[in-house]
C-alpha cells in the first residue's frame, strides 16, 4: 500500500538493490523499467537518504515540471489567460495525476513518462529537435510504451517526407537511441534473477 501495489514495490526493491542486479523475483516488465529506480536508488547511495524520501522529493519536481511544460505548450496556442488558468486547473486539480502521484510517489516511472511525452510535443511545436530526442531518451527509459513514438516519426517522414520536422539521419540516430535503451532494459530483465551480475 505504502508504495503503491506491485509496481511501486518493484521500482522500491530495484532502487535498494543499487549497486548490483540482484535476484529480486519481480516480474518482467517491472524489471525492464529499472533505469529510473535504479538511478534513484544511486542517488540514495551518493547522498545517503532514504530512497521513499527522494521518490517523494523528485515526485514533487517532476509535477511542477510537467506543469510547467504543459503550460509552455498551451501558451504556444493563442489562448487567453483565463482560459489557460482554467486548463492547467483541470491538471492540478484532477484527482488522477497530482494527487494520484503525490499519494503513490514511486509509482515514478508513469510520471516520468508523461512529463517527456510532454516535453516530445513541445520540442515539436516549436521546432527543437534537442528537446525532441530528450524527451525520447527519457520516454523509453521510463516505460516500454515509449516505443510508439518511433514509428509514429517513421509515419511522419513517410507521409510528409521532405517537409518533415525530422530527417532521415534524425530517424536513424533515434532508433540507434531506441535500440540501446531497449537493449539495457533487457539486458536487466533478463539477468535480474541472478545473483549479484
Amino acid at each position: 500500500l505504502i508504495y503503491g501495489a506491485a509496481d511501486g514495490n518493484s521500482y522500491m526493491q530495484i532502487s535498494k538493490d543499487f549497486p548490483y542486479f540482484n535476484k529480486n523475483n519481480l516480474s518482467y516488465v517491472h524489471n525492464e523499467r529499472f533505469i529510473i529506480p535504479y538511478l534513484i536508488g544511486l542517488l540514495s547511495y551518493l547522498l545517503n537518504l532514504d530512497h521513499f524520501l527522494i521518490y517523494r522529493f523528485l515526485i514533487f519536481l517532476l509535477i511542477f515540471f510537467t506543469i510547467f511544460i504543459f503550460y509552455k505548450i498551451i501558451s504556444f496556442f493563442k489562448i487567453d489567460h483565463f482560459n489557460k488558468f482554467i486548463i492547467v486547473g483541470l491538471i492540478i486539480f484532477n484527482p488522477y495525476i497530482v494527487r494520484y502521484f503525490l499519494s503513490l510517489p514511486t509509482l515514478i516511472n508513469d510520471l516520468v513518462f508523461m512529463a517527456s511525452s510532454l516535453l516530445i510535443i513541445h520540442g515539436f511545436l516549436t521546432k527543437k529537435k534537442l528537446v525532441c530526442f530528450i524527451g525520447f531518451v527519457i520516454s523509453i527509459a521510463a516505460r516500454q510504451t515509449g516505443l510508439v513514438f518511433l514509428p509514429a516519426i517513421i509515419i511522419n517522414k513517410i507521409i510528409y517526407k521532405k517537409k518533415s520536422f525530422f530527417s532521415l539521419k534524425d530517424i536513424i540516430f533515434i532508433t540507434l537511441i531506441y535500440l540501446i535503451i531497449y537493449i539495457l532494459n533487457t539486458y536487466h530483465a533478463n539477468i535480474a534473477g541472478s545473483d549479484h551480475n
